[in-house]
């Protein structure tokens, strides 16, 4: 039943669009290209941000590698075709024929927009909207593109959810401790005499 309603979702929400229109373009412009945004981000907000965006920078980053561990291992427990592979849709991403759950791409920008809504960072406080806005573009340009099916989004942002307590919590908050000294001592080596801004 699960599964029909799946492959329902996805044929409602896969393109029907021909290659070179605009908004095939826009999506896999969204698709391929928007996860590039989320270490920039990161990187900004560590080095213009106080000492707290940067705690929150760090546990941002922990999140995420522990989201995508969890979805790498899934990768290979769940073993379920791409769309593209089984529906009348092209691999207008040229993924490989592998397993489709779940999507590596809105894992990371799900467990981020998690992360900044657990652990604020007062610089930036939309980040996690921004993050989750972030999330669902891209779940929905790989939905449409093929590559993904709409439970392999939902079960991303799942992931997410469950990985963001586990660094907030111990002993996950001992490990964001100690990698948030280890990151700052760092910092005060490379950063410009003076510092870039005001710490609070």
């Amino acid at each position: 039943m699960m599964d029909d309603l799946n492959h329902r979702a996805f044929l409602a929400l896969a393109a029907r669009l021909d290659l070179g229109s605009a908004g095939l373009l826009g999506a896999h412009a969204l698709a391929q290209g928007l996860v590039f945004f989320a270490p920039a981000t990161l990187a900004l907000l560590w080095l213009f941000g106080d000492r707290r965006d940067r705690r929150a920078d760090v546990a941002a980053l922990l999140t995420a590698v522990v989201a995508l561990a969890v979805a790498y291992l899934l990768s290979h427990l769940v073993v379920h075709p791409r769309p593209f592979m089984v529906e009348p849709v092209r691999n207008f991403l040229n993924m490989p024929s592998d397993t489709s759950f779940p999507s590596g791409q809105a894992t990371l920008f799900f467990a981020l927009a998690v992360s900044f809504a657990w652990h604020r960072a007062p610089g930036c406080p939309w980040l996690g909207l921004l993050f989750l806005a972030c999330g669902i573009a891209v779940g929905w340009s790989r939905i449409l593109l093929g590559a993904h099916y709409p439970l392999d989004v939902a079960g991303s942002a799942l992931i997410a959810l469950a990985a963001g307590p586990i660094i907030h919590l111990r002993p996950g908050a001992w490990v964001l401790s100690r990698m948030t000294a280890l990151a700052e001592r760092l910092y005060g080596v490379v950063r410009p005499p003076g510092g870039m801004h005001h710490e609070h």
